[in-house]
């Protein structure tokens, strides 16, 4: 995992209030605990802990340290580290910008989460959209190679654009419907190609299917219902254990069906 913070805490304690203010900026991190600082080793400005090395400590106020671990850190801080305390968040924005952001996205979004791996020769970014909206807006990342999405759902991958780069970053275009995930797959050892034409999936048409629906029984074939409702909510069904089948009738152009992605959205 790629990762240049660490917020200190407990076993029983995990500071949420600087974790929020990372996620929400794309800042990944780690919770490191305590007890583990007598297992790290310092060197050139970094707390290594196994396979994990952090440039930046961050602490609450409030949180005490035993004496030796007070010293770990003086340590930390005199081989070039930096420990910061989190009190006020804007205050820990503006030291967070001189840290090398792993990823900045263009324009903001409160609700992008990501998680940086190195693995078997790969850089994989595994990207999340928490909120209730979609997402749309450019990513930059400090890696550069060929580009995939991968759908951790389906198993299935796709080419991702290129829309700049330079020695040692590529900015590509990201777009997550509400709580979806992707997977980004960087290749360093193959080059990228900038697509200067690429242009978004533009959407042909939407159609309303809100009515003009059938619920039925396949085994009876009896319609209960034309409504796209719960079928909990039809009387005699309240209870029932088994398959209904809905059904909604509607038309589609030859350019609809040629080499287009369907999106069926029921709503909340």
């Amino acid at each position: 995992q790629v990762c240049e913070i660490a917020i200190r805490g407990s076993h029983n304690h995990l500071p949420w209030e600087p974790a929020k203010l990372l996620y929400q900026n794309q800042y990944d991190f780690n919770y490191l605990e305590d007890r583990l600082l007598g297992e790290a080793y310092i060197e050139n400005g970094r707390l290594n802990i196994g396979e994990s090395s952090y440039s930046v400590i961050i602490r609450m106020p409030d949180h005490h340290l035993s004496e030796c671990q007070e010293e770990i850190l003086k340590r930390f801080i005199n081989s070039g580290g930096q420990v910061m305390a989190f009190s006020v968040a804007e205050r820990l924005l503006n030291q967070l910008t001189g840290i090398n952001s792993d990823v900045m996205i263009e324009p903001d979004n409160d609700d992008l989460r990501y998680v940086h791996v190195k693995k078997d020769g790969y850089d994989f970014y595994y990207l999340v959209n928490e909120g209730g909206n979609a997402i749309d807006t450019k990513l930059t990342i400090n890696t550069v190679g060929s580009a995939e999405w991968w759908d951790p759902l389906t198993g299935k991958s796709s080419a991702c654009p290129i829309l700049d780069k330079t020695n040692k970053t590529m900015t590509v275009p990201l777009h997550l419907e509400k709580r979806e995930s992707i997977i980004l797959s960087i290749e360093p050892n193959k080059l990228p190609i900038v697509e200067t034409n690429w242009q978004p999936s533009q959407i042909l048409e939407r159609i309303d299917i809100s009515s003009d629906w059938r619920l039925y029984d396949p085994e009876s074939g009896g319609t209960l219902s034309d409504k796209l409702t719960d079928w909990t909510d039809i009387s005699g069904y309240e209870k029932f254990s088994g398959i209904l089948s809905y059904e909604r009738v509607f038309e589609a152009t030859s350019d609809m069906l040629e080499d287009a992605q369907w999106i069926l959205d029921l709503g909340e």
